[in-house]
């Protein structure tokens, strides 16, 4: 039989309170489904980006200098960095390559001049994709710490171990307030105002005690 009673209920609490900074690392946000698109957006968008460079490639085979328009599968990519999942994105990167390859294959482009690009364009996916999770990072740990707040605030309606719980909530509280890359939070309290009286529950300081 499950335990009853004052420490069980704090235990449980406590343990809920630790696993909520550990469900949803703060860097471990879902990396490779970050996109500026929502989902149903990403999907409807994937056929178009991938066609595109297809197309510019057909049309441009009808002018003096194909090779001109070799370069602009990197536009694409760029813009798939941004706008896709990486699943969507991988895809989107190899009909670039391929169109390279093509390109090559059509004696448009020299060998080396392909390997540099398929390079590029690696590159150019991997620094969007770096750059979106620095643009969305901010947001998912603001989400992230005021998840553990709330979970905190429910602890504490139902645990009878109250010092515990606010120690916890008053962690997560610096956290949310802390500056990005501050280690160890911002200096927090906990305080209980009856009437006139003003008790101190819990605090956090710099040297996270």
């Amino acid at each position: 039989m499950a335990p009853h009673g004052p420490h069980a209920l704090a235990r449980s609490a406590s343990a809920r309170l630790k696993s909520a900074r550990t469900r949803l690392p703060l860097w471990s946000a879902p990396f490779c489904d970050q996109a500026l698109l929502t989902r149903r957006w990403q999907n409807a968008v994937t056929l178009p980006l991938g066609l595109l460079p297809i197309a510019v490639l057909l049309a441009s085979q009808g002018l003096p200098e194909p090779a001109g328009f070799s370069s602009f599968p990197a536009a694409v990519v760029l813009a798939a960095g941004w706008l896709l999942r990486c699943r969507l994105l991988v895809a989107v990167l190899g009909v670039a390559w391929a169109i390279e390859v093509v390109y090559a294959g059509l004696g448009e482009l020299a060998p080396f001049q392909v390997a540099a690009r398929l390079v590029a364009f690696g590159a150019i996916a991997l620094t969007c994709r770096l750059g979106l999770h620095g643009l969305t990072y901010p947001h998912q740990a603001r989400h992230h710490d005021m998840s553990t707040m709330l979970l905190a605030s429910h602890a504490m309606g139902g645990s009878l171990d109250l010092r515990r719980v606010a120690s916890e909530a008053v962690r997560a509280a610096a956290r949310t307030v802390a500056r990005p890359g501050r280690a160890g939070g911002r200096p927090a309290a906990l305080l209980c105002v009856a009437q006139d009286s003003v008790t101190l529950i819990a605090a956090f300081d710099e040297a996270c005690v």
